[in-house]
């Protein structure tokens, strides 16, 4: 029975040291640093409409800014936040919205975007065909 008892505890203590985790060496702490993560590109603020309907004809387009002619800034007005272009789905807010109607001109095409007073958002209204 004694020898029952001993080869019950020896059991016991090898399935104890069997769970325990070794612990890890201690590495530097330059070896263990992650590199930073990469931050996004700044956003480009529009100081003026031209700049945020040009901007908007960039990005949506693949365009260069000497590609872009500005043919006309004018103030408009539309009867919604989304500058009278809602998106299917888009939820806006029924308030009327000063802005300008710019009209820029690239690669024989004219282009019409609705710009909103504060120059955060330029819709595209209209982009005429190839000439």
């Amino acid at each position: 029975m004694k020898q029952y008892f001993i080869y019950a505890l020896i059991l016991f203590a090898l399935t104890l040291s069997a769970c325990g985790g070794s612990t890890p060496p201690d590495t530097p702490a330059a070896q263990s640093a992650q590199p930073a993560a990469e931050q996004p590109a700044p956003q480009v603020r529009a100081e003026t409409p031209h700049q945020a309907a040009t901007l908007a004809l960039q990005q949506q387009f693949g365009l260069k800014p000497e590609q872009i002619k500005v043919v006309s800034v004018d103030e408009g007005e539309w009867p919604d936040s989304c500058l009278g272009l809602p998106h299917p789905g888009e939820s806006c807010a029924q308030t009327t919205t000063p802005g300008y109607v710019v009209t820029l001109e690239a690669e024989g095409r004219q282009y019409i975007y609705n710009v909103d007073q504060i120059l955060t958002a330029a819709r595209l209204a209209f982009a005429s065909q190839q000439n």
